[in-house]
This record gives C-alpha cells, structure tokens and sequence, in this order.
C-alpha cells in the first residue's frame, strides 16, 4: 500500500523505477545515471536499506536518498543523518514528500554535473563526512544557512560546527 501511494505521488513528477531489494536497487542505481533521486526503505528482504545508501554514497556522494521506516526505532534518524539523506518515518507526511521530490527532481533537471563534480573532487581529496557532504550539497545549490537547520532537521550549532571542519 505504501509504495502504491508513493509511486502514483511521485509519478507526477516523473518517471518511477521500482527495486523492492537491495541487489535491484544496486542494478537500478547502476542501470539508469540519471536518477534524480532515490527513496530506499530501511528493511529489505535481502538486507538493510542503509547497505545499499552506503554503496550509493561510495559512487555518488550527492544524490539526494530519502530513506523511510515503519520501525519506530529512533536510532535509523540518527544513522540517516550519519549517511547524509533525508529520513522520514512512515506514514509519509506528503509535505516531506514533496519537498524531497522537488529538490531531487531540480537538481536533476538543471543538467549541471559541475556541483556533483566540485563535491566527488572535495569528498575525494578531504575525505569528508556524509553530514559535511550534505551541508556542502546544499549550500552550492543555494540554501541558505538558516534553511539549512530546516532541510537538514538539525539545530543551528550543528551545521555551524560541520562549517567549521
């Protein structure tokens, strides 16, 4: 019911590729390099959500991952924020949803590989943390600071102490 909900949302705007595991998230990953997004749930028949947000960020450190849960374990925000993607617990508030969608779909219609580029080099030559790489993300693609507490669900010291790294 979840993905049939999620999937007539998000074909509004634009086409949907479904993998229901971890292996055909991987192939669809690898398959299409223009995806605007991806939303990965945590469990998996195959494993966790999370191996697979790991194996993204690995290749693509900017490509904006909403990963969600029906799990009421708290401790999956704390490990999305530690990989640098959204997270929201399910039922999906269609609010979230949509903000998700535009900034992924956005980033992906602008046809400018310059901001992916400038972050793989930074992420490459200082080995960044997936919280760095988020603040960086956002900030060249013109959030401002004060947006960034909001988009990042994080208090203003946080992003001020990830500046200053």
């Amino acid at each position: 019911m979840v993905m049939r909900t999620l999937r007539t949302y998000l074909q509004r705007v634009g086409t949907v590729l479904e993998a229901g595991t971890v292996q055909e998230g991987l192939r669809v990953f690898e398959e299409h390099t223009n995806l605007a997004g991806m939303l990965v749930d945590v469990n998996l028949p195959d494993g966790l959500g999370t191996d697979l947000i790991r194996e993204i960020r690995r290749r693509d450190p900017v490509l904006p991952i909403l990963m969600l849960t029906g799990s009421d374990e708290r401790g999956w925000a704390n490990e999305a924020h530690a990989l640098g993607v959204e997270f929201v617990f399910k039922p999906i508030v269609t609010e979230s949803l949509e903000r998700f969608s535009a900034r992924a779909v956005a980033r992906a219609s602008s046809g400018d590989d310059s901001l992916a580029a400038v972050v793989s080099e930074l992420v490459s030559s200082h080995g960044l943390s997936p919280r760095e790489v988020q603040v960086l993300t956002l900030s060249l693609g013109g959030t401002p600071r004060v947006a960034l507490t909001d988009e990042m669900g994080v208090s203003d010291n946080t992003v001020k102490t990830t500046v200053r790294h």
